[in-house]
């Protein structure tokens, strides 16, 4: 299981992989708030935006999708080839690796 703890909506949340496919957030008893099904197989370590947007990239898709702390998408960012796991800047950037070149994504317009 992969896992990033953020406070999220002044509730501690863990955003965590909890089923294939799926990414999901729970609360501080365990119990899912929200669970989001990814297009194109399981997220590699999802990332976490200061405004609770969770970044996953996945192994089988060759993009990048935002899911907003409500655990609806916000957008998805097309990538010529399969991609490493997204990393966020302070100033929101989302930064990820697809076939040996950087891509910078503002985490608010994908």
């Amino acid at each position: 299981m992969t896992a990033v703890k953020t406070m999220c909506r002044a509730h501690f949340v863990l955003c965590c992989v909890c089923v294939v496919g799926s990414v999901c957030a729970q609360d501080q008893m365990d119990k899912v708030i929200w669970q989001f099904r990814l297009d194109g197989g399981s997220p590699f370590c999802p990332a976490l935006g200061a405004d609770g947007t969770v970044y996953c990239t996945t192994g089988a898709g060759h993009y990048l999708q935002a899911v907003g702390p409500e655990g609806v998408g916000r957008w998805w960012y097309s990538t010529p080839g399969p991609t490493t796991g997204p990393s966020v800047g302070l100033e929101g950037t989302v930064y990820i690796v697809s076939q040996g070149q950087l891509h910078a994504i503002s985490g608010h317009a994908g």
